[in-house]
């Protein structure tokens, strides 16, 4: 049921807001703006009040009921949307709840810019006047105004009563004594702009999802190349850091979804020269969608063990990360992502270049002995050649007698080795046991150090100490740990050893990080700003008690405030900044004790007079 007919129908403007035509309406029918509203509300919204009247040309289906006022004034209900930002919000909006979209926020003005001549001509508002970037009249060739031309005030929407006159002084917009310079606009691009936001605020076609905008831009940004290339999209991009999101809204794999700001989009398409029709309207090359939607492969899924006897050899993805994530050498060097090969147990890291760099020396020892070394070569011998130490070279003897590699052990007798089973399995079953391997050692089965490390390097126990090496340890219960701190906080405290987080966590034995994931921070500073306090009242009675020490031992000379301060070792600028009551009090001793000084002596001249 229709709530209100309007007797004076009018017609929008071209370019008009929902917010200017509906103040013409009220003006012509002669009620209220707020009235007209109110016959319009929703049931969302029980009383329209002034604030509202800046969201009408933002989504003014929360404000107003669009099918009462399209009966009322006999329009469209499209047509009556078109006056507002709602096409375009319903077009690239993530979710039904447009009011809530961040696609458009930032980017339209609560003051009123204006075009004094398009006043002058007819008296209404412009939807676009309220988009920020949009600085200018195309028509006029003059900047917008942003105050009243003639108090000088900004011009809240809210506060506008009629179209053509400052709601302040009551004075014609229209009718200026100056204009903005128009030196720094960049008409091509102004130009470019109003089509750009026109062509939006117009689109009626099917809803984009932030997936499909994400594509396009990158396409655009990949000089429309059939294969997406990372590296010389960050280059055009100049460093911007917005090529992670965009992938991340390609990919689709952001947790919380959500649409590219509309100012971003346009800055692309300006920088490319594209209009938004032929923007929106662009196919997409498929090789170029799979380059981008593929996963890109890490770092270690391309590398593979590059031992010469491994049979993992050239094996991409054929290594496996250990715990180990990140470490810096003594000598600065920097290794990261720590990995071995299940195969041979040949360990590796990447450096700071990303190059892919043995831990372990097997394979480099390896190359230098058969590179320069010959069968039967005594040990001392190699070692000189190669550089290798003596322990090295034992370790590479027994490592590679266990694979079948004999090209530098005939020094060694390796040969009578024998591995037996029953042994090996005890050495396997104490690494699982996290027997330490120095204790292993000393075991009395073993012939000499060669003999141990031919057990400690045979396949089946290195595989043993990855799986050792990769446990990690049970993690405490939060509420033990939160104890522990309270604990070693409380004893700091009875002590009288100063709290911050770097001493409670020295005292407890974890990192400073580990004390903030248990969530202590908030009881160390309580603790902390309660010794704080303490101290601090301590200081104060300790100072009370030293000036009444002063004065005491002076008590027949007079004292300056200076030889005061220089006793108690404080400046009094300082000591008035934190404590004004201590110098107050300071002060006040200091005048009483030289006002009593002053009058002792001045009862003693007079006895001597008298008894003269």
């Amino acid at each position: 049921m229709v709530k209100y007919i309007f007797t004076v129908r009018l017609r929008p403007f071209e370019g008009e807001s929902l917010s200017s035509y509906l103040r013409r309406i009220s003006k012509s029918n002669g009620i209220s703006y707020l009235s007209l509203l109110n016959y319009l509300k929703t049931e969302r919204n029980n009383y329209a009040q002034h604030d509202d009247i800046k969201l009408l040309d933002f989504c003014p289906i929360n404000i107003i009921n669009i099918e009462e006022l399209s009966k009322a004034i006999n329009r469209a209900p499209a047509k009556l949307l078109s006056l507002t930002l709602n096409n375009l919000l319903q077009c690239f909006c993530v979710t039904t709840e447009i009011e809530k979209s961040r696609f458009t926020s930032g980017m339209i003005r609560e003051r009123l810019h204006f075009c004094p001549e398009c006043l002058k001509n007819k008296h209404y508002h412009q939807l676009l006047w309220r988009i920020k970037g949009i600085d200018a009249c195309l028509t006029h060739r003059m900047l917008l105004h942003d105050k009243c031309p003639h108090c000088a005030k900004g011009i809240k929407y809210t506060d506008v009563t009629v179209h053509e006159k400052c709601p302040y002084c009551d004075l014609d917009l229209s009718r200026v004594t100056y204009s903005p310079s128009n030196y720094d606009i960049d008409w091509n691009k102004l130009s470019w702009q109003w089509r750009a936001w026109n062509q939006l605020l117009n689109y009626s076609g099917p809803k984009i999802p932030p997936q499909t905008v994400a594509l396009h831009l990158l396409y655009l940004i990949n000089n429309k190349k059939l294969v997406f290339d990372k590296n010389s999209s960050k280059s055009y991009m100049q460093g911007s850091g917005k090529l992670s999101t965009l992938l991340q809204h390609a990919r689709d794999s952001l947790k919380q979804k959500r649409t590219l700001h509309i100012s971003y989009v346009l800055e692309v398409l300006w920088a490319n020269h594209i209009d938004i029709d032929e923007f929106l309207k662009m196919e997409l090359p498929q090789p170029f969608v799979d380059s981008v939607l593929t996963p890109p492969r890490s770092k270690k899924e391309m590398i593979s063990c590059q031992a010469p006897w491994c049979e993992n050899r050239g094996v991409e993805g054929g290594l496996i990360q250990t715990g180990t994530s990140f470490k810096r050498k003594k000598s600065g060097q920097v290794q990261s992502c720590y990995l071995v090969c299940s195969h041979c147990g040949c360990e590796y890291a990447l450096d700071a270049r990303g190059e892919l760099l043995e831990r372990t020396y097997f394979i480099h020892a390896y190359h230098l002995i058969k590179s320069s070394c010959y069968e039967g070569e005594k040990i001392a011998s190699i070692s000189e050649k190669t550089g290798l130490s003596l322990d090295q070279l034992k370790r590479c003897i027994a490592y590679f007698f266990t694979r079948g590699i004999e090209f530098c052990t005939c020094t060694y007798e390796t040969e009578s080795i024998q591995i037996d089973p029953q042994k090996l399995e005890l050495f396997r079953s104490a690494v699982k046991k996290c027997v330490p391997l120095n204790r292993i050692r000393e075991w009395e089965c073993w012939t000499d150090y060669v003999h141990f490390l031919v057990y400690r390097f045979h396949k089946d126990v290195l595989k043993e100490l990855l799986k050792q090496t990769r446990n990690r340890s049970k993690r405490n219960d939060s509420k033990q740990n939160i104890d522990i701190a309270r604990r070693s906080i409380e004893e700091m405290y009875d002590q009288g050893t100063t709290i911050t987080i770097g001493a409670v966590a020295k005292r407890i034995g974890v990192s400073v990080n580990t004390l903030r994931n248990w969530g202590c921070c908030p009881y160390i500073k309580i603790m902390k700003m309660e010794q704080y306090e303490q101290r601090v009242l301590m200081e104060k009675e300790n100072i009370y008690r030293l000036v009444e020490a002063f004065l005491d031992s002076r008590i027949d000379k007079k004292v300056f405030s200076n030889e005061l301060y220089e006793a108690l070792r404080k400046r009094r600028t300082v000591l008035w900044r934190g404590a004004p009551e201590l110098t107050a009090y300071i002060n006040q001793r200091l005048k009483q004790h030289n006002v009593l000084l002053t009058g002792t002596r001045s009862i003693g001249s007079t006895i001597n007079v008298t008894e003269c």
